[in-house]
């Protein structure tokens, strides 16, 4: 059952000192950049310069326009019955205030009134249909070649697209003595930070995580999680930190930048060939993270509502100490 790992069994530490909020242009915020990574050179887009991989039209229609911060098309994938649109599938919805779970449908969680202007749903309508489209092929092990744009756009477009983002900003212009951006400003800081922030994303590597049998991720309204790996054997933390994000109940992708020294692998951009499964006790734990890290609710498959109702309770989560993933003993989640 999730819950709260002793810290003699949790190899994975929440970012220590981790602010709030942070630079409006970072895709997670950590201690000195995205997930606590350098942060000279984030989401900096030379003059003139266009970002690679910006798909031109979407290759069918996207959902209907609306104002989900989160996707809504996005949370149907934890939904049932399947033969429904995902807009309308039954989901298991926790909410921290007022704290209480539910049973709703995507259509009705994770929006508000008039949040963005109709040029900019017609912005975030560039990427949904296709981004669905797309984690639907990963879901399966078949990732068209070119997809992995729509990838890149959703993680760079969920912090922009959350309703306190001018709070992200404004804390970032006050601790750099900046004027305070006003709702006016909104709009087009929301698409400047995506543009902004997918070149950075090109630099990351990318791991597909799957589930043990018989166990699901859950979605938080941010629709990620930070990670900071610690070594065991030495007390150390692991220099490789990243982030969490859930595309499914079975399926998630790890985004963590490329060390020379410390990774195996080869690192090539935009690939997503590498799949992992993660054992029992790191799928509670991330599980556990995403709840933490939720804003104010989170979404999981209609059998799961036990998990999120008890996913705070205390109970310790055992970790096998052989590392996170399956099959490949002593290693990282970012390793």
């Amino acid at each position: 059952m999730p819950g709260t790992a002793t810290d003699e069994t949790i190899p994975l530490q929440p970012l220590r000192n981790r602010p709030s909020s942070g630079p409006p242009l970072e895709l997670p915020v950590g201690v000195n950049g995205p997930a606590g990574l350098p942060a000279q050179g984030i989401g900096r887009l030379r003059p003139g310069a266009q970002p690679r991989g910006l798909p031109r039209q979407p290759a069918y229609p996207s959902r209907v326009a609306g104002d989900h911060h989160i996707q809504a098309a996005l949370m149907g994938r934890w939904g049932e019955p399947l033969n429904k649109s995902a807009r309308e599938r039954n989901i298991v919805v926790r909410m921290k205030q007022p704290a209480k779970t539910l049973a709703t449908t995507p259509e009705n969680v994770g929006k508000e009134n008039s949040l963005y202007p109709a040029w900019v749903e017609k912005f975030w309508c560039l990427y949904e249909g296709d981004f669905i489209r797309a984690a639907g092929d990963l879901d399966a092990g078949a990732l068209q070649q070119g997809d992995e744009a729509y990838l890149l756009l959703h993680v760079s477009a969920l912090k922009p697209r959350k309703a306190s983002f001018i709070d992200d900003l404004n804390d970032y212009q006050a601790v750099n003595n900046l004027p305070a951006f006003t709702d006016a400003d909104l709009p087009i800081e929301r698409v400047k930070a995506v543009l902004r922030t997918l070149p950075y994303a090109q630099t990351w590597r990318w791991r597909v995580l799957l589930p043990p049998q018989g166990e699901r991720f859950i979605i938080s309204d941010r629709g990620l999680c930070e990670f900071g790996d610690l070594d065991l054997r030495t007390g150390k933390e692991w220099p490789s930190h990243g982030v969490f994000f859930p595309l499914g109940p079975a399926l998630a992708v790890l985004g963590f930048l490329h060390e020379p020294k410390l990774h195996r692998r080869v690192f090539r951009p935009l690939d997503f060939s590498e799949r992992l499964t993660l054992n029992r006790g790191y799928t509670a734990l991330l599980n556990l993270r995403l709840w933490e890290d939720a804003e104010r609710f989170v979404v999981a498959h209609p059998s799961d509502r036990a998990l999120v109702e008890n996913i705070d309770n205390g109970a310790e989560i055992r970790l096998d100490p052989s590392g996170p993933y399956r099959f490949r003993r002593f290693s990282f989640l970012g390793d």
